[in-house]
C-alpha cells in the first residue's frame, strides 16, 4: 500500500514523522550541575574531572561560583573550565580568591562548541593552590545532538 505524502506539510516539525535535529530548532537544553570541593592540599594547576559532555551536543552556557578559594585577597587562585583539548575553552581563568567570585561562558571559544566525541569537562585551579575545604559549584548547559 502506498503512503500518501503532502509535500507542503511533510517538512514541518509538527507533522514530520521523522525526528529532526533538535539543535536546528533551538532544541531543549540540558543543564548539568558541577561541583568541586578541595578535600586535601592541592597544587597549582590541579585538574578535576567534573562531568562528561556528550558527543555532537552544542554548548550554550556555563557558570561557576566559588566559596573563597584563596587564602586571602590577592592570593592569586584562578579557576578555569575546559576539556581535554583546551583547559579554558568554556570559562577563561578568573580570580576566585573572594567568596562568591563567579565566571561565565567564554563566548569566543565555548559558545556553540560541538565536540565530535564524548568529552570530559575539567576544572583547573591555577595561579596558587586553593584552600582545603573551599568549593566551586555551577553548571554547564548544552543542547543534545540528534
Amino acid at each position: 500500500m502506498a503512503t500518501a505524502r503532502e509535500s507542503t506539510l511533510y517538512a514541518n516539525l509538527h507533522t514530520n514523522k521523522y525526528l529532526g535535529d533538535g539543535r536546528d530548532y533551538g532544541g531543549r537544553s540540558v543543564r548539568q550541575i558541577i561541583s568541586v570541593t578541595v578535600v586535601s592540599a592541592a597544587a597549582v594547576n590541579d585538574t578535576y574531572k567534573v562531568c562528561k559532555l556528550p558527543a555532537n551536543c552544542r554548548m550554550v552556557d556555563a557558570k561557576v561560583v566559588g566559596s573563597g578559594n584563596g587564602a586571602s585577597a590577592g592570593a592569586g587562585v584562578t579557576v578555569a573550565v575546559g576539556d581535554a583539548g583546551v583547559a579554558d575553552r568554556y570559562i577563561k581563568a578568573a580570580d576566585f580568591d573572594a567568596a562568591d567570585a563567579s565566571a561565565s561562558l567564554n563566548n569566543d571559544a565555548g559558545m556553540n562548541y560541538t565536540p565530535t566525541a564524548d568529552t570530559d569537562i575539567v576544572l583547573t585551579f591555577g595561579g596558587a593552590a586553593p584552600v582545603v575545604g573551599s568549593t566551586v559549584a555551577g553548571w554547564i548547559e548544552y543542547i543534545p545532538g540528534a
